[in-house]
């Protein structure tokens, strides 16, 4: 597969991943570019049958190499929080206002959390994948997808209990 065929067939799910944790178009497009001018240098470097998570591992080490050099907070988006509680949610008005609840409470999360949630909910990756690309055991990631839904939904029960 050449890096132009690899471009076409995930561009876009490459952009809303870091878009996803940038929260910034035009930062998502840059992380987007040195994506792939990474992926290109090493295109010969991955297994041929697992390029969407070697890609999503890129662009996770581009993100995390632009947050430690501008020591940047990132958040993750509101559609991620929205499909976390969308069951429990009974009105729209009422999934707003949970949405704008639960983005102050994931600010509260370590980054593994957040990222876990990100990769899982929102970039729909099953467990080997979204592992593969935080550089854990799936059973690990398990456990860590499993810690950050309890510690989102403490936080917002605690803060709907408070009111």
């Amino acid at each position: 597969m050449t890096i132009d065929e690899i471009y076409q067939m995930y561009m876009n799910d490459v952009y809303r991943f870091l878009l996803s944790m940038t929260k910034d178009k035009h930062l998502a497009e840059d992380l987007l570019q040195e994506t792939f001018m990474r992926a290109y240098i090493h295109i010969h470097s991955y297994d041929h049958s697992k390029v969407k998570p070697w890609l999503f591992q890129v662009a996770r080490n581009a993100f995390i190499d632009y947050v430690r050099k501008h020591k940047k907070e990132v958040t993750i988006s509101d559609d991620l929080i929205g499909s976390l509680f969308q069951t429990a949610v009974q009105s729209p008005a009422h999934q707003v206002e949970i949405k704008e609840v639960l983005t102050g409470y994931m600010s509260e999360l370590p980054d593994n959390y957040r990222e876990a949630l990100t990769l899982y909910y929102l970039k729909e990756l099953n467990y080997k994948e979204a592992s593969h690309i935080m550089n854990i055991s799936e059973a690990n990631f398990k456990s860590v997808l499993f810690r950050a839904r309890q510690r989102l939904k403490a936080l917002y029960n605690r803060g709907v209990n408070d009111e």
